[in-house]
């Protein structure tokens, strides 16, 4: 799978592609600039206003205004903002939308000053995608040749649509998206949908209160960034949400607007498909999820653990009847749902059809297939109460009856990270825990001069041949490498292992690090055996 990287270079050095040490060139994307600061000041509120009517357009001085951000200074009545210019107008610009934004600011009288730096780029951001080599470094050499074969199917991006090798996708006016998979025709319609109910639950289990309700309004779009590589696509809205339930805990009521920004990742070389989404909750008792609507049902779910992959209904349990509750003296104090735990993906497959559907995510580990064609993740619950016995879903305590106000999550600020890949039913298991990894995992990248890395540095430490095993973690004991192997897969599987030349022994370990199992090396190659998603611990012994 490739992966997605950033890395600068001096703003008067050439960049056109980044060559392997085989030779082969990849190429690049430029984004951005890094800053040089030539203007600093601070002004008041008078002055700012009559500076914003004096501003003609989007120059400034002898640049050309390419980006604005804000944010609280560290002083009380202190506002901080930032323009990002250049002797070049870079990309779209709504001098008249941030007119209108700042005359509101200052005419709340929430700021007695303005912080304002202005900065221009001194070092040139680039892009590229490259398969890199597993558990080991990758050397990448900037080079001013462009690729020898330079890919046909770029990105086709405007604000309201994206088009690439993979996808054609459209912007519907309340921000979600209509997606058409190119591979196989299917349509999907209601992709990145809110959705917010009432909560009068506790901590421990979700209380819904209807009716479900985020209004959205305000949608605005704009392409911040697009080339051959990737393309992003910022879209702001608010989202009318009710303030909270009543104190009978039986209704919503209130009504607050809570400003949303999302960012949509999309690639020419992946069919992988990211999102950052940015807010600030000002609403108590509520959970918020992010919806994708399948064009298709289905009763199970292929949801990733810790250690591999479980194939689960979509479906609460059913409750017994009285009759059956009698026979086995069984009480079901907590009504069944349909939520469940995840660890980095989700995966829906149409079983009648040809397409499936991998959602990801980074941290957010409450998922949902609702009514077997809607897949909802969850971003927020915000309630007050640690444990409650006085709702349906669970009318017992499950923990000590303490108020929580924190777990409302009032006035916080956060930055969610998920993406969802739309393929074929046929792709392998190991193809969506790849491409969960992937978005994971950023690469570190850093800057040689002059030096050169250490060869033993450039070779793998291992290769697996089979992805359908997975390394959970690696780290050092002694004089040895302690790799953690799962199977993902519910079958057996042999896979060759290939290790760097200074590997000269295999062990396979328990948890107390006895020994189980001695693997000899042969061409540094080792054959292992796992049952069924079985979990393996060996010891890499170097020489």
């Amino acid at each position: 799978t490739p992966v997605y990287f950033e890395f600068s270079a001096p703003r008067n050095q050439s960049v056109k592609g980044l060559r392997t040490d085989h030779g082969k060139v990849y190429g690049v994307q430029k984004l951005t600039s890094k800053e040089d600061i030539f203007l600093d000041t601070t002004v008041g509120m008078t002055a700012a206003k009559m500076g914003m009517r004096l501003l003609p357009g989007r120059k400034l001085m002898d640049f050309y205004i390419n980006g604005v951000e804000y944010f609280d200074g560290d002083e009380p009545g202190l506002l901080e903002l930032r323009f990002i210019a250049d002797r070049h107008p870079v990309g779209e610009f709504d001098m008249q939308s941030l007119k209108q934004e700042a005359n509101e600011i200052i005419g709340s009288k929430r700021y007695k000053k303005i912080h304002l730096v202005a900065s221009r780029p001194t070092q040139s951001v680039y892009a590229s995608m490259i398969p890199l080599k597993p558990w080991s470094f990758s050397k990448l050499i900037p080079v001013v040749e462009s690729p020898e074969h330079e890919l046909k199917d770029n990105i086709e991006v405007d604000k309201d649509s994206i088009i690439n090798k993979f996808y054609s996708i459209l912007f519907n006016k309340d921000g979600s998206l209509t997606l058409t998979n190119k591979s196989s025709g299917v349509q999907y319609q209601g992709l990145h949908m809110f959705e917010d109910f009432g909560d009068r639950g506790d901590e421990y289990t979700f209380g819904r209160v209807g009716p479900e309700q985020a209004r959205v309004k305000d949608v605005k779009r704009t392409v911040i960034s697009s080339g051959p590589v990737v393309a992003e696509i910022q879209q702001s809205l608010t989202l009318e949400l009710f303030s909270s339930i009543d104190s009978a805990r039986e209704r919503r009521i209130g009504k607050v607007k809570i400003p949303v920004v999302s960012i949509f990742k999309f690639y020419r070389d992946t069919p992988r498909i990211e999102v950052m989404t940015k807010l600030t909750n000002t609403a108590k008792d509520h959970r918020l999820r992010i919806c994708f609507d399948l064009p298709f049902n289905t009763d199970t779910t292929l949801t990733s653990t810790h250690f591999g992959c479980i194939r689960r209904s979509g479906e609460p349990e059913i409750i017994p009847d009285a009759e059956e509750l009698a026979r086995t003296r069984s009480e079901y104090p907590e009504k069944p749902s349909g939520i469940q735990p995840q660890k980095g993906f989700i995966r829906v497959e149409d079983e009648h059809g040809t397409d499936a559907i991998t959602v990801l995510n980074r941290g957010l580990p409450e998922i949902e297939l609702v009514d077997g064609h809607r897949i909802a993740l969850t971003l927020l619950r915000c309630v007050g109460w640690l444990s409650r016995s006085d709702y349906p879903e669970r009318p017992i305590h499950a923990g000590p009856g303490e108020e929580t106000p924190g777990a409302q999550e009032m006035n916080t600020e956060y930055e969610f990270h998920y993406g969802f890949v739309v393929h074929s039913r046929e792709e392998s298991l190991s193809t969506s825990a790849e491409q969960a990894d992937v978005f994971q995992s950023d690469p570190v990248v850093f800057t040689l001069d002059s030096a050169e890395p250490p060869q033993t540095l450039l070779s793998p430490l291992v290769q697996l041949n089979n992805q359908t095993v997975r390394i959970s973690s690696m780290r050092m004991r002694n004089n040895s490498v302690l790799i953690t192997f799962y199977n993902l897969e519910n079958s057996p599987v042999d896979i060759e292992v290939r290790v760097a030349e200074h590997i000269k022994k295999v062990s396979e370990i328990r948890m107390d690090g006895s020994t189980t199992k001695t693997h000899s090396i042969s061409a540094e190659n080792v054959t292992l055996s796992f049952e069924p998603r079985e979990i393996k611990m060996c010891t890499f012994h170097l020489q």
